[in-house]
């Protein structure tokens, strides 16, 4: 029997207790143009949207807007592939490169900062459980899927 009190206790508490402002300035407000240009940075030069979209797990419409918003601020490039002129491409720029080392550098020093004052112990049982519950709700979706 569920407990319906006792969730809406546990999620109330886990909503109250998030730092939100670091978690929605950490990828650009959740569009996730961080992952994108560390995806480009380790990616070949025949990178296609589409690429993205399923390495990723976005929706495509959603990789389109973040490749817009990464190409007006010089990040990325899109040009017809070497390969097949009928491809486009989506290339980091050095601009690109010089962003992600900036928020690279940015976030080591928040990791850091998170182990000398929560505890390096508690940081890795705290990757432990989000894997835990990860799995767990991987099993939901896949049940709802009839993967199952």
């Amino acid at each position: 029997m569920v407990d319906e009190q006792r969730a809406i206790d546990f999620l109330d508490r886990f909503v109250d207790g998030q730092p939100k402002r670091f978690f929605r300035d950490l990828d650009d407000s959740g569009k996730g143009l961080y992952a994108i240009l560390r995806m480009l940075a380790l990616a070949d030069d025949e990178t296609v949207a589409g690429d993205i979209a399923v390495a990723l797990g976005m929706s495509t419409p959603r990789v389109a807007s973040a490749l817009r918003t990464l190409e007006s601020r010089g990040l990325i490039a899109r040009m017809p592939s070497d390969r097949d002129a009928r491809r486009t491409v989506v290339r980091i720029t050095m601009g690109g490169r010089e962003a992600l080392r900036a928020k690279q550098a940015e976030l080591a020093k928040l990791v850091d900062y998170l182990m000398e004052n929560v505890g390096e112990a508690d940081m890795y049982e705290f990757l432990r459980v989000s894997r835990k519950i990860g799995a767990a709700l991987n099993k939901i979706v896949e049940k709802s899927d009839g993967k199952e």
